[in-house]
């Protein structure tokens, strides 16, 4: 019998032990019986005041809540736990009898370290508040849901409709002249951009130019080891109203190109300022993709209205600030990252190192020999930008 998604992706992940989160794992007291069946009927109660095909736990606790609601909910209702403690996910999946390990069944669990996988996990399974109940399991840890919790109720679908005329788009980038896969990254460019910004590093733009469906504009500056500084001047050069930003190593697909022009009209007839697209990391063998621990969905603020104020900071993992208006959220039109394609693990090393000297040791990134990964085809992606699924939110997901 097939796996779940919920199950595949969680088989996956659980198999890594990733980052400062995944190592502090928080024990939980067992709950006392009483209190187990008195949090039982509150959720039963919150239920069947809203009846939903499904009802999602935020957390499993020591197990006893999620079992006592698989047992009393209609066999119809799907129950998902979302657990973002990998060892408490381990401890849980090893148990051959609980509902969440019996093949076929209604109940599932769902592990990772990051609410945004969870949260664009639902999205795509069809979760959300017309058709799920979410609430935090009784004693269980409910660090890091508040932010998605307020997203998930506040996350509204948005229709994205094609477009007759395409707003003034710009393709703003900061590139090196030695980036690997140069001509590949100007020849994805649509010809409804209206022009590429290329900001190179150095003191005055290469003598190579590659070919391109727009016009291409190029200025020099050194980088000296600050993104965010090269980002502002590469801004303060932008003459359109919508910005699309990507880095050499990054691609879009037609559709994903065609999406963002929708979603940009669809910015303008409703205010959003910006729009987040997942990114999807490609493994070396190129059929996978990186997964799990904050490597996917990977959210990037790349499509932005392009207004006063706006600014990056921090000098690397630069942030954008000051976009104004509500803001979207692509669930199926993604950025495919090639960084472990196009480089080579020593280069790979060496690009982190720099990001190393340029944090001024306040970050320490490290290359691993291995990821969970998982094929391309378990992420759903556009095949064409009628296909495009999206959300709209008041706030600011970053």
């Amino acid at each position: 019998m097939n796996r779940h998604p919920f199950r595949k992706y969680s088989d996956e992940v659980l198999q890594f032990n990733l980052g400062e989160q995944a190592e502090n794992s928080h024990p939980l007291p067992d709950m006392p019986p009483d209190r187990a069946n008195q949090a039982l009927l509150l959720l039963l109660k919150a239920w069947r005041k809203e009846p939903r095909p499904a009802i999602i736990l935020m957390g499993l606790g020591d197990g006893a809540v999620p079992r006592l609601l698989d047992a009393a909910l209609p066999p119809e209702v799907t129950l998902v736990i979302s657990e973002r403690d990998p060892q408490r996910a381990r401890e849980a999946m090893a148990d051959s009898e609980a509902p969440w390990s019996k093949a076929g069944g209604r109940t599932h669990l769902l592990a990772d370290t990051s609410p945004w996988a969870h949260f664009i996990l639902w999205s795509l399974q069809g979760l959300h508040p017309g058709t799920a109940l979410l609430r935090a399991v009784p004693g269980g840890d409910h660090r890091g849901w508040t932010q998605i919790r307020k997203i998930f109720a506040a996350a509204l679908p948005l229709d994205v409709p094609p477009v007759a005329q395409t707003p003034p788009l710009t393709l703003a980038t900061i590139l090196s002249p030695d980036d690997p896969g140069l001509p590949e990254f100007f020849a994805q460019v649509p010809d409804f951009v209206q022009e590429v910004l290329v900001l190179w590093d150095g003191q005055t733009p290469p003598a190579s130019q590659y070919p391109c469906a727009v016009p291409v504009r190029s200025f020099a500056r050194p980088l000296d080891g600050d993104f965010a500084a090269q980002r502002n001047a590469l801004l303060a050069e932008c003459r359109t109203k919508w910005i699309i930003s990507l880095d050499a190593d990054e691609r879009l697909s037609p559709a994903g190109w065609e999406a963002c022009r929708r979603l940009a009209a669809r910015g303008d007839a409703n205010g959003a300022g910006g729009f987040y697209l997942p990114r999807k990391t490609l493994s070396r063998n190129v059929g996978n993709i990186l997964t799990g621990y904050g490597l996917w969905p990977d959210l990037q603020l790349r499509l932005f209205r392009w207004t006063g104020g706006i600014s990056y900071e921090r000098p690397i993992h630069e942030r954008l600030t000051g976009v104004r208006g509500p803001f979207g959220i692509a669930l199926n039109a993604s950025i495919l990252h090639l960084s472990h394609v196009l480089k080579t693990p020593d280069e790979l090393k060496q690009k982190l190192a720099g990001f190393d000297t340029a944090g001024a040791g306040a970050l320490n990134h490290t290359l691993s020999a291995d990821y969970p990964a998982l094929p391309v085809e378990f992420f759903p992606e556009i095949g064409s930008a009628d296909d495009l699924r999206a959300v709209i939110i008041p706030m600011d997901p970053s």
